[in-house]
């Protein structure tokens, strides 16, 4: 790995050869001493102890650590065989030279004067590798309280700029209804402050542009640090491995303290000051990363490749990247169908880019993408759904639920792009998928079997829809009580299905029955009582009773 080590303090020259033997695998390994502390579950004290030939290590030690260093059997079991021999022999060294005895001309120096030149070195060695690790601790504390800041910015600028939308519209209606009333200075008054909040809104939004592009900037300087002070860490327990003598430990983060940097219109003056603010916040983090990233730039690095999410690996991705993303996210589900469409799809990207493509976070904003475009156009959502489902089955495996949600909205636009008998047979293979992994009465193998009804309708066979319609109607009932809006929606679209079959009568007789459910459970105003009343009123106009 190119890192130094501590000296070694053996008393024999076996000593010295097995522990030179043990730290080679270690070294070949690319495993730090806190790795392989953690995997044969020793300290890192006694570990470096026995790396260091202070003390013989027990056979076990050894068989675990070539265990662990070496992950090929045939090759571990040979370099096994080499430990344990090297350990025999040092359990049993050569008698030393007797006392008195002349080194012969050019032979190295008296090993305790050479051991003292050694420890000499390495503690010079260990008082620099614990300065630059405490200047990297400090650099990650200043990163994540940049990040953290940059986070709580990034959500009080989206909330302003949703208020500032909301602030626009009304001064706009306010204006327009004032031109038809001839009244020319408060018409004045609400044109200036309709500027006003325009000039805000840009504002507030350039101010967002900069606390995101300051979030990204400091996690990824962060990670870079991250990587640093752990490569620093272990060159530090590599050249103290054996060393009984005191040092000060691992130097703690240094905690930091940061200051927060016309026409009566109040609403006005307060968003003013809350820009201010912000962009006083985004001028001190601006220093603080400008700051690290000089004092990087004076040590080279080494690259540190991108590691894959997996199931068997922890989600990537610095905590404040998610916390910025999802709250995004949140904001993105809270809009309107058409405003969604856009924000989800400018979050795919930041997500991608800031957790990686098969993070499961960044796999369930897509989904949300492709949901949503569904609402428009089927068939763009269809492709993107069809992109989505391989990655994840291969990253959350087949039978999770996320996969299964997704092969449902994969289906549902399957149907709603035209390709309803196709549909059908995608959601059959579905539920019982859902009913094997989730359970027959689990909200998804309910909501697959209503769209696997409605898709069976529009497929041509309504008789067939309405028996299926019928069947969930009496499962969501039982499982989500009478008056969940789910079970009720089925109820509807059971009447529905009937009435398109040629059962009018019974249909008629279910909407009567549900138009009273929902006025007493709803309120007669609410917009599923006029839905079901129309759906009433249609089977009647249409001579279906």
């Amino acid at each position: 790995m190119g890192r130094p080590w501590g000296p070694i303090r053996a008393h024999s020259a076996e000593g010295r050869e097995l522990a030179r033997f043990l730290r080679a695998l270690v070294d070949a390994s690319g495993m730090t001493m806190t790795a392989i502390a953690g995997r044969i579950n020793r300290s890192r004290t006694q570990v470096g102890s026995y790396l260091a030939g202070s003390q013989l290590p027990e056979r076990d030690f050894v068989l675990a650590l070539v265990a662990t260093a070496v992950p090929e059997p045939r090759l571990r079991e040979r370099r096994q065989a080499e430990a344990l021999g090297r350990l025999r022999a040092a359990q049993h060294p050569a008698a030393p030279a007797p006392v008195g005895a002349q080194a012969p001309a050019g032979a190295a120096a008296p090993a305790p004067a050479r051991l003292a030149v050694e420890l000499a070195e390495a503690r010079r060695q260990q008082i620099d590798t614990y300065d630059r690790l405490t200047r990297s601790l400090e650099q990650q504390a200043v990163l994540e309280r940049t990040s953290h800041n940059s986070a709580q910015l990034v959500m009080a600028l989206l909330y302003m700029i949703n208020k500032l939308e909301q602030r626009v519209h009304t001064l706009s209606a306010e204006r327009d209804e004032l031109r038809g009333h001839g009244r020319a200075y408060e018409l004045e008054q609400a044109q200036r402050q309709l500027e006003r909040a325009l000039d805000q809104e840009r504002r507030a939004r350039e101010e967002l542009r900069r606390a995101e592009d300051k979030q990204r900037r400091a996690e990824e300087l962060a990670a870079r640090v991250q990587e640093q002070a752990r490569r620093l860490t272990d060159e530090l327990d590599r050249l103290r491995a054996g060393d009984t003598g005191t040092h000060t430990g691992r130097p703690r983060p240094v905690a930091e303290v940061v200051a927060g940097a016309a026409d009566a219109d109040p609403v006005g003056d307060d968003i003013e000051q809350a820009l201010a603010k912000a962009a006083a916040v985004n001028d001190a983090d601006g220093e603080a990363i400008e700051r690290v990233s000089e004092e990087l730039g004076q040590e080279a690095l080494p690259v540190v490749p991108p590691v894959p999410d997996n199931r068997d690996n922890p989600a990537t991705g610095h905590p404040a990247a998610r916390a910025r993303i999802r709250a995004r996210a949140a904001e993105a589900a809270a809009a309107g169908p058409g405003r969604a469409v856009r924000l989800w799809e400018l979050l795919v990207a930041d997500a991608v880019r800031a957790l990686g493509p098969d993070d499961p976070e960044t796999l369930a904003i897509c989904g949300n993408h492709a949901r949503t475009v569904g609402g428009d156009d089927p068939a763009r959502a269809l492709r993107l759904y069809e992109n989505l489902l391989p990655r994840f089955e291969r990253v959350m495996g087949p039978d999770h639920r996320e996969t299964l949600v997704a092969r449902n909205g994969h289906a549902l636009n399957v149907g709603d792009a035209g390709g309803h008998p196709d549909a059908v047979r995608l959601l059959e293979v579905l539920i019982g998928d859902c009913e094997r992994v989730l359970g027959p009465d689990h909200p998804e193998t309910l909501a697959a079997r209503n769209n696997h009804a409605c898709n069976a309708g529009h497929a041509g066979t309504w008789r067939w829809a309405a028996e299926l319609f019928g069947g969930l109607v009496e499962d969501r009932r039982r499982v989500l009580g009478a008056g969940h809006p789910d079970t009720l929606a089925t109820r509807r679209n059971h009447a529905y299905a009937l009435g398109r079959s040629g059962s009018r009568t019974e249909a008629a007789q279910l909407l009567d029955a549900l138009v009273l459910d929902h006025v007493q459970l709803l309120g007669p105003d609410h917009p599923e009582t006029l839905a079901t009343r129309r759906h009433r009123a249609d089977l009647t106009r249409n001579g279906q009773r």
